[in-house]
């Protein structure tokens, strides 16, 4: 009778090191890949915002806060504001924020928590200036490899003209 032959235990080990080292590989790419998945689509949004408040501009229209009271101010994140036709409060506001650009699905990928002046990273799209939707800052973060030339892992800002920092 012939006596079968199992692995050895160090031939295990090195199959579950081998396993786990390529595991690990894999999880880092994934998880570089979804960083770059994010700041794509950070740039589309902020990128679509600019076209849309150059739109409404042209229109006459006015950003302000959600509940129409003030304009929408610096600090403030742009998911809570909206579009309004001429003017922010009054029985004349006419809300036609999804004529141009659905402000409350503006929402960061990855943070929650508005930027705010400063060298802060991990936030929110938020207004870092606001005059009006000619004279503004944009503010964001980006977290994987450089875009645009811009520095990973760090808040930014984009101003009304397309100049990014």
């Amino acid at each position: 009778m012939r006596k079968t032959r199992g692995f050895t235990v160090i031939e295990l080990a090195v199959v579950f090191f081998i396993v786990g080292f390529l595991s690990i590989l894999a999880m880092v790419s994934f998880h570089r890949a979804s960083q770059q998945a994010n700041d794509a689509k950070r740039m589309t949004s902020v990128q679509q915002a600019l076209v849309s408040f150059a739109d409404a501009y042209q229109s006459g229209a006015v950003l302000c806060s959600e509940d129409g009271s003030t304009s929408c101010g610096v600090g403030k994140a742009l998911h809570t504001c909206r579009i309004y036709a001429s003017t922010c409060s009054g029985d004349e506001r006419d809300d036609v924020t999804t004529t141009y650009f659905d402000l409350t699905t503006f929402f960061d990928p990855v943070w929650g928590e508005p930027c705010r002046e400063g060298a802060q990273i991990n936030c929110d799209f938020s207004m870092l200036r606001f005059q009006n939707l000619t004279d503004f800052e944009l503010g964001f973060s980006t977290e994987g490899k450089a875009v645009k030339g811009l520095t990973s892992g760090q808040a930014h800002s984009v101003s009304q003209n397309g100049e990014w920092k």
